[in-house]
């Protein structure tokens, strides 16, 4: 399998494809930069987001909210914004469209 066939796009200007043993992150915006992240660093950053999470989650105080912003939603928000994942989603959906 070509690196690039399957590229799929991860926002600002950054794609995301698999060769089999490398998951590739490229740039979109001309410059053609290229990363190859093998099993165990990928790993390794994955883990990163776990450990920044927690890290974040900890920082909190008790004046952040626990809850989504939405009526009735008990979900707990995302890290930076008032809503959780559905819908931050669901808000971003509805700007997009007419």
């Amino acid at each position: 399998m070509k690196t690039f066939d399957h590229a799929e796009y991860l926002g600002d200007a950054v794609y995301a494809s698999f060769d089999g043993y490398h998951i590739w992150l490229t740039t979109g915006d001309g410059n053609d930069q290229r990363i190859a992240l093998e099993p165990s660093v990928f790993r390794a950053l994955v883990e990163y987001e776990a450990r920044l999470r927690c890290m974040l989650t900890a920082q909190r105080t008790d004046a952040a909210p626990r809850f989504c912003a939405m009526e009735d939603c008990d979900q707990e928000p995302n890290i930076g914004s008032p809503h959780c994942a559905a819908h931050e989603a669901e808000l971003l959906n509805s700007q997009v469209q007419p």
